[in-house]
């Protein structure tokens, strides 16, 4: 099964998030022999850290050894910052809304979670940073300069203080995410 780790979202961030995914959707859709495929209003989440494929009985021993995670930091305060694309917007391959994390609650859980895992022979496949993606892009293309995302209001505020062990299925329709355990902190 493919797994990874997420904080989740409640229905009224998503909400929002889905109103700047639009936003973002409306204006990007002038640029031509551009396909984003956009994240599903369902799956809208905080990626801490992909695992990959791993076997049921290594399921196990990844939730035993995430139960035993204790942060001082009980709680974080997520903030939404702006429109954002990895690597950027030269030749975008993620448009995504970048997060303020203002205790640091996000660095802390992937630090002590890669802690954890690294002890299971997990090892993190790229640098973490705070975003929730809105979509990839399909092509290469170059978002031009006069496309502006500085208008979309991307303000936004709230609080997480769990984390949750996902399972992604690839379907052709996309993928298709189930929460197997939360882990409340």
């Amino acid at each position: 099964m493919r797994l990874f780790l997420s904080v989740n979202l409640l229905p009224e961030i998503k909400k929002k998030i889905i109103t700047i995914r639009n936003q973002v959707k409306e204006i990007t859709s002038q640029i031509n022999n551009l396909y984003i495929k956009w994240e599903k209003d369902e799956n809208l989440h905080i990626t801490i850290f992909f695992i990959g494929e791993v076997s049921e009985f290594k399921l196990e021993e990844i939730i035993v050894s995430l139960e035993s995670i204790k942060l001082d930091v009980k709680e974080g305060i997520i903030k939404g910052k702006n429109i954002n694309a990895f690597p950027d917007f030269s030749y975008p391959r993620v448009v995504f809304v970048d997060l303020i994390d203002e205790n640091n609650w996000l660095k802390i859980l992937h630090t002590n979670i890669c802690n954890k895992l690294e002890q299971l022979g997990f090892l993190p496949d790229k640098k973490f940073h705070n975003h929730i993606t809105l979509g990839r892009v399909k092509r290469q293309i170059k978002f031009p300069p006069e496309i502006d995302f500085k208008n979309i209001n991307c303000d936004f505020e709230f609080k997480a203080n769990s984390f949750s062990l996902m399972q992604s299925t690839l379907t052709p329709a996309g993928s298709i995410y189930k929460e197997i355990k939360k882990f409340p902190l």
